[in-house]
């Protein structure tokens, strides 16, 4: 078996001194005497478990001696069909430590009945390619749970509301433990109660592809995040709901509170903070520092306050260096030559950089070959 392994994996296979070491670390060394054995012991056996994952795993020194410190010596030919199976399956060494530092417990699974299968599942609904051990380097819960019991019973349930395994996916990349969630107990009762709310379909999709997370045992705000979103005047019925309510559900009421008294510093009302969040939720993830520097800028060119900020939430987020900053040259200059008619607004700089260069920038490259310049320094920043 462990023949076989090295050779599909393209490890090298040990050789009968080196597995005998790993499992014997005294037949190679000096006697010593019985009182002095206990530390030299464990230290002999780390080192040769690493020298053995060295060479018959092709690991470097230090992605063995991370593994070395989560196993037992006895186990290390479980350890070795382990390691071939995910080196199978696209795991990198990088991905693999990241895998076994979160869950060393892993290591101990038998290849064939236990992981093997759920690899392969998750191949069948189509989590392959790089994505696979990505994902599972970075949760490999999933791999510890059942597959008949937990496993395909959640993802026949997602598919059944997201329609296809492409969705099912999404989902799991966005949240990789919404996999392993107790849907009947977390899951179902909270999507029942976004129903009897009035939430469409499409916000039950939006929040499971994208905010799985919202869904979690761990996440006890729930509740009171769709309250607040409901006094923020935003239709459970848009995509617009799900949005809010996905980042409103993982901030911490701390941060929102800093959040609300950094605009306030800023010269915000309540009503202008509120609306700017029910309009762009992804402002609460903005740092203060950056929403301080861009209000600063919008203000100082453009004399766009508070008030007009909270209809435009987003040019909060944008980036200074490649957003705001190299479009309002390009539009100030059109301005300044009488190419632009009507007053720079908000839309100009929410716009795609496709239809910004199409509507702005290509009919007028040749006449103003300076906004050009302004266009390809922002990209090459």
């Amino acid at each position: 078996m462990l023949r076989r392994l090295c050779t599909t994996a393209g490890i090298r296979r040990p050789s009968a001194a080196v597995v005998a070491a790993a499992f014997h670390p005294h037949s190679l060394l000096p006697y010593r005497k019985p009182y002095s054995h206990s530390c030299a012991d464990s230290d002999e056996k780390s080192s040769l478990t690493v020298s053995f994952l060295s060479s018959s795993a092709g690991l470097s020194a230090e992605a063995a001696r991370s593994i070395a410190q989560r196993v037992q010596s006895n186990n290390i030919e479980k350890v070795i069909a382990v390691l071939a199976l995910l080196k199978d399956y696209g795991f990198s060494e990088a991905h693999i430590t990241s895998l076994v530092t979160r869950s060393p417990r892993v290591l101990t699974c038998d290849p064939e009945k236990i992981l093997k299968p759920k690899l392969e599942f998750y191949q069948e609904i189509g989590l392959d390619g790089a994505a696979l051990p990505k994902i599972l380097a970075a949760s490999p819960w999933p791999l510890l749970r059942s597959l008949k019991k937990l496993l395909v019973p959640n993802v026949n349930f997602l598919k059944s509301i997201l329609g296809t395994n492409k969705g099912v996916v999404a989902a799991i990349k966005h949240s990789p433990a919404l996999i392993i969630e107790d849907f009947g107990k977390n899951v179902l009762p909270r999507i029942e109660a976004l129903r009897a709310n009035g939430a469409s379909d499409t916000v039950i999709v939006t929040l499971l592809k994208t905010y799985g997370n919202a869904f979690n045992r761990n996440s006890p705000r729930f509740a009171e995040a769709f309250e607040a979103i409901m006094e923020l005047g935003v239709p459970p019925s848009t995509a617009m709901f799900a949005h809010a309510l996905g980042v409103f559900v993982q901030l911490p009421v701390k941060r929102w509170e800093e959040k609300v008294d950094n605009l306030r510093c800023l010269g915000w009302s309540q009503d202008q903070i509120l609306l700017a969040f029910a309009r762009h939720p992804y402002i609460a993830r903005t740092s203060a520092q950056k929403i301080k520097k861009n209000m600063k800028f919008l203000e100082e060119k453009l004399g766009w306050g508070p008030e007009y900020l909270s209809m435009y939430p987003v040019l909060l987020s944008l980036s200074m260096e490649k957003r705001l900053m190299p479009r309002f040259a390009v539009l100030h200059i059109l301005k300044s030559k009488g190419l632009l008619k009507a007053n720079l607004a908000a839309n100009q700089f929410i716009m795609v950089n496709e239809r910004f260069l199409r509507k702005f920038v290509t009919p007028h490259q040749e006449g103003t070959p300076d906004i050009v310049g302004f266009i390809k320094g922002s990209k090459a920043k």
